[in-house]
């Protein structure tokens, strides 16, 4: 049995167990979002009681927050609650079966989402969402994009291949 020295051999190695580690915090990342989802549903569903408007309440949430920061830990917090709500809020507008399979396959990250919630125009906010995932936009590119108004400006430009 031989010890190889190979460099590329190494990479080779390492570069199979970087591409697995990415694929893991990925799977997370989609299954944690999912969950923040369900949340959120859970919470609209609990404070609507079968009525079919909501009679919110913040000791519902506030009371949720202090069970599942027991018992989880941070993240948990009030403020995150109200955020998985208007979450849920946000992308369970759809009409169809089809396109509510479509809206819990969330590929962005949280973060993601709590820039994209934040924007009353539904249009606009499927726009930064899907240049997100095609462009593979990070956060921060996320938001230099949407504070520089690239929506508006795609919207009102002729020449939109350039913008």
């Amino acid at each position: 049995m031989s010890i190889t020295n190979d460099s590329d051999y190494i990479e080779k190695a390492k570069e199979i167990l970087e591409s697995a580690k990415k694929r893991v915090i990925r799977s997370i990342n989609h299954v944690m979002v999912f969950a923040y989802y369900e949340l959120g549903r859970l919470i609209v569903e609990e404070e609507q009681k079968g009525e079919i408007r909501a009679q919110y309440s913040k000791q519902t949430i506030k009371q949720l927050s202090s069970q599942l920061t027991e018992v989880y830990g941070r993240g948990y917090s009030a403020r995150n609650l109200e955020q998985m709500r208007k979450f849920y809020l946000v992308y369970s507008k759809s009409q169809t079966l089809s396109a509510e399979l479509q809206n819990t396959d969330f590929q962005l990250s949280w973060s993601h989402y709590l820039i994209l919630i934040r924007m009353s125009n539904d249009n606009e906010r499927t726009f930064y969402e899907l240049e997100s995932k095609s462009n593979r936009w990070s956060v921060r590119e996320l938001k230099r994009q949407f504070d520089s108004a690239l929506y508006e400006r795609l919207a009102l430009s002729s020449d939109k291949k350039s913008v």
